[in-house]
């Protein structure tokens, strides 16, 4: 496993009112303790991780071939997605998609045809594109899809 170079984090975790009941199984004893304190410092780190190659989920809102979303999911490491592109075979161009939120990213009025996509990565302060060689999402793709890539 890859060391990290990064030392913990501090951060500050704030308990709800409900998230602890006086006679809840897994705090019980606890309970007084903590709820005590309200808000209590939590060290913590990312730790680095591989899963497997990097998924695309076409996103159950996507409307072929109008509106096309997708899901990045199963991304390892300690690193962050900035940004996804697909590329469009007939202009010869990387069109940006929308970051919808969280993992989610879109485009009204996808090219046609198979999508090659690229991503902007971030880790340790460095930025960069990864991309397949090949073409990722077919040409008729549909929502609810899980594409493996090899990125």
């Amino acid at each position: 496993m890859e060391k990290m170079a990064k030392m913990p984090t501090m951060g500050k975790f704030v308990q709800p009112p409900n998230g602890f009941t006086k006679n809840g199984a897994a705090c019980g004893a606890c309970y007084q303790h903590l709820f005590a304190k309200g808000v209590v410092e939590v060290e913590y780190r990312r730790v680095s991780c591989k899963y497997g190659n990097l998924l695309l989920k076409i996103h159950e809102h996507s409307k072929y071939p109008h509106y096309l979303a997708i899901v990045v999911m199963n991304q390892g490491g300690a690193t962050d997605i900035l940004a996804v592109e697909v590329y469009e075979e007939e202009t010869k161009e990387w069109i940006s998609m929308r970051r919808a939120y969280g993992a989610v990213f879109d485009l009204s009025s996808p090219p046609s045809g198979e999508l090659n996509v690229r991503l902007l990565t971030s880790a340790r302060a460095e930025t960069k594109w990864v991309q397949s060689d090949k073409a990722v999402i077919p040409a008729e793709w549909k929502a609810g899809a899980t594409i493996e890539t090899d990125i």
